[in-house]
């Protein structure tokens, strides 16, 4: 169902059925996505559309993991993100995609940069979002549900944040942010009242 393979850049790309390839820092990270797949016990017969769209939620898992291990400062977590006002929440989502797209000119990637723009500006025929955000939207929908349920079997789980709905979004089109990444809206303040 899987393939991996070693790209010359050092990174590891992983393949689906659906020719969908994730590219990723190591082999464990490939490791990790791989068992957190598996672990979901969905039947092979059973692989459809429906299970497909669970993979947002595991890759957000698994770059939690990479964060939190790494001592990353915490950015903002979505139960925290939802009771914002919605024009609030808007200007914060537009800082993380501005940010993203800093980050990378910031470290050499101009090429990046500009696809993360692309993304998030092109619609589809008949759209109202770019096709970005509706990525976007789903992976952070997915990560609100598997941070809710978590939370409720254990109290003391970290909580998702906001910024790994976007990484999982642009690690989907190929895009891998730096780390640094995740301080980008650490001095972020509401402005409005919900």
């Amino acid at each position: 169902m899987w393939s991996s393979e070693r790209t010359t850049d050092s990174t590891v790309t992983v393949s689906d059925t659906a020719a969908r390839t994730l590219p990723f820092e190591s082999r464990q990270e490939v490791g990790a996505f791989i068992a957190a797949f598996e672990g979901r016990r969905v039947p092979k017969a059973q692989w459809t559309h429906e299970a497909h769209l669970a993979l947002p939620k595991l890759l957000a898992a698994t770059i939690l993991v990479a964060v939190l291990s790494a001592g990353v400062a915490r950015a903002m977590e979505i139960q925290r993100f939802d009771r914002m006002a919605a024009a609030d929440q808007g200007d914060y989502i537009i800082l993380l995609i501005a940010g993203a797209q800093q980050v990378l000119r910031d470290a050499g990637r101009d090429d990046l940069a500009a696809q993360v723009r692309k993304l998030f500006t092109v619609r589809q025929s008949g759209a109202t979002l770019s096709i970005g955000m509706m990525e976007f939207e789903t992976n952070l929908t997915h990560a609100r549900a598997v941070d809710a349920d978590t939370h409720a079997h254990d109290r003391s789980a970290e909580r998702l944040d906001v910024e790994q709905a976007l990484i999982v979004t642009l690690k989907w089109n190929g895009i891998v942010l730096p780390r640094s990444f995740m301080q980008i809206g650490a001095h972020f303040k509401p402005k409005r009242r919900r």
